[in-house]
């Protein structure tokens, strides 16, 4: 044992290579390899740098600028895409560095554009550099709404003209590309459509389209003439399918209850009264039985005058100075009488001023239709009649001629539910036998390799010399002793103890005993 311990590691696996045989010295190699090559790996990936994410998304124009400024500053980076990974410790580093230098820019030109201009710049080129400036700063905008991966604007601006038959409207276009799975609700176009039309002078919400990079229009477009609101029909019909399904799922909840699942049906149909109603009215009752009020005020009027006289004095005027003919002749007094009088009452009654505004969203007409299958008892038809009628907010004593509730009695057909019911358990026996196939096959696996790994070891053997007591090796007489000693044997054997095999020394060993 002394001498196999003394063995180098080399001397060692040359010694235990020899022992085995050719399957188990291929098996041996091929875990050599793997354990060097997972060595390998592992000192790659503990070296190398984590990655992060600088920037995804990036247009190719970016995407160029980008990597020059980061070889530029000697730091490594990976392309994955359109996105742009660096070490992680110098994510914010960069983007913070980049930001400073107006990247990325989304594809576009903002009002950076500005920056710098040239001394003799013409009218027209400012006005199409203003245009693709308020493009360029639309499109980074809209860019920042949940669910918009890209956007471009596009804006036809008309030239000013002093003529008011050739005024032309401005108009726009938006292209969004959505993220995967996202999409925008109509207030989220809406926005994007007011948001445009606002930034743009002169543009009304109606002339701006938005459609996404699959062809769909996004935006409706509104009445000019009267201003209604583009997104008033698809609300209102939004609310009123809102109203229906919720109508359907509390009946569909009572009725299963009662019938049983699957055995009822229900449809709701309303029509709800969308206008906004403004009523003013004003109402005078008089006080009393009198018909007339309270008297606020009285005006007196009157006047009254007496008898006329034309002794003194005369009648001015040419009349008075010409002579009386002989025929003629005047009374020298007259009588006359002149009396007017006007009374005003000012009588205040109850005034009453009323102002009533009906919000729209009031339900006008409801119907309900409610199939159940034959096989309920027809004498909860009634009983579910009346209360579908109360749940939906009738009366069923005294129905309107706008209300409807309809229940019928109808075969249902069934096979479909039962076909999927059974696809669902054959489905469900099919993954169960998966996953216990997966279990037995990871154990008859796991058992296999065990029994190789025993074989294998139990194949490997390693020579062990055999052990030899003192009692069993003969003592030598003097002479051979003594010759022994004399010759230098005992310093031979001393000195090839620790290369020799024990049974080259054995051998050696009896030869003398024998000789002797």
């Amino acid at each position: 044992m002394n001498q196999i311990r003394r063995l180098n590691p080399f001397q060692a696996f040359v010694k235990f290579w020899e022992t085995l045989n050719t399957a188990q010295r291929f098996v041996t190699a091929l875990f050599i390899s793997l354990s060097i090559m997972l060595l390998c790996v592992i000192s790659v990936v503990a070296t190398r740098p984590q990655m992060a994410i600088l920037f995804s998304g990036l247009e190719p124009e970016d995407a160029g600028a980008i990597i020059a400024k980061l070889q530029e500053n000697k730091i490594p980076y990976e392309v994955d895409g359109s996105a742009i990974k660096v070490p992680k410790k110098h994510v914010h580093e960069m983007r913070m560095q980049l930001a400073s230098q107006g990247l990325p820019q989304g594809g576009t030109v903002g009002f950076e554009i500005f920056d710098k201009t040239s001394f003799g710049m013409t009218e027209f080129a400012q006005r199409l550099n203003y245009q693709r400036a308020l493009q360029g700063e639309l499109s980074r905008t809209i860019n920042q709404i949940n669910g918009v991966l890209a956007s471009r604007v596009h804006i036809a601006m008309p030239s000013e003209t002093i003529f008011k038959d050739e005024e032309k409207v401005a108009t726009a276009s938006v292209v969004v590309k959505l993220r995967p799975g996202a999409s925008l609700t109509s207030e989220q176009v809406a926005g994007i459509v007011h948001l445009v039309s606002a930034a743009v002078e002169g543009l009304k919400p109606n002339r701006v389209t938005v459609v996404d990079t699959n062809g769909n229009l996004l935006s409706e477009s509104g009445d000019e003439s009267t201003g209604l609101d583009p997104r008033l029909s698809s609300a209102q019909l939004r609310m009123k399918r809102e109203h229906e399904r919720q109508l359907e799922k509390d009946i569909q909840a009572m009725l299963e209850r009662v019938v049983g699942p699957n055995r009822a049906i229900v449809r709701v149909n309303t029509r709800i009264n969308f206008d906004r109603t403004e009523t003013n009215s004003e109402v005078y009752n008089p006080v009393g039985n009198t018909g007339k009020g309270v008297v606020l005020s009285e005006e007196t009027l009157s006047e009254t005058y007496g008898g006329l006289s034309n002794a003194v004095g005369g009648v001015v005027g040419i009349a008075a100075n010409v002579r009386q003919g002989a025929g003629g002749s005047r009374s020298a007094v007259g009588e006359g009488r002149y009396e007017r009088r006007e009374v005003t009452n000012k009588y205040g009654v109850s005034h009453i001023s009323e102002r009533t505004i009906k919000a729209p969203g009031r339900v006008e007409d409801i119907s309900v239709a409610v199939m159940v299958d034959e096989k309920v008892d027809p004498i909860k038809i009634p009983a579910i009649r009346n209360a579908v009628a109360t749940a939906v907010g009738i009366d069923p004593k005294q129905p309107t001629s706008s209300s409807k509730i309809t229940v019928e009695r109808v075969a249902f057909d069934d096979s479909a539910i039962k076909a999927e019911e059974k696809e669902m358990q054959a489905m469900a026996s099919k993954a169960t036998y998966v996953s216990v196939g997966k279990t037995v096959g990871a154990v008859v696996l796991l058992f296999g390799f065990l029994l190789f790994l025993k074989k294998m070891l139990s194949g490997i053997t390693v020579s062990i010399p055999e052990r030899v007591t003192v009692e069993e090796i003969p003592v030598p007489s003097a002479s051979v002793a003594e010759a022994y000693t004399q010759s230098g044997a005992t310093a031979a054997v001393r000195a090839g103890t620790s290369e020799a095999e024990p049974e080259e020394i054995a051998r050696t060993v009896r030869k003398w005993l024998s000789e002797s």
